[in-house]
């Protein structure tokens, strides 16, 4: 199955259905700034080090999780 980069809706599948599920990088893109956010909000409120960059990696890991996990129970 390939993935057009550009459209953030996937036109169809295989199968001729048409899919309303958002593609990859939207999700990516979504987690990582929620991440983003919440990283500098921990770091400005706490000090903690390097808590933007540990938000932007597990940001970005929720969203391709959340991606995967509606993609497959759309295909069940």
């Amino acid at each position: 199955m390939t993935h057009d980069l550009l459209d953030p809706v996937r036109p169809s599948r295989k199968d001729g259905a048409v899919a309303g599920t958002r593609a990859l990088w939207v999700y990516v893109a979504v987690g990582l700034a929620v991440g983003l956010a919440l990283g500098i909000l921990v770091s400005v409120t706490t000090d903690v080090p390097f808590a933007p960059e540990i938000g932007v990696v597990v940001g970005a890991a929720a969203g391709w999780m959340l991606h995967r996990l509606r993609t497959k129970s759309q295909a069940d």
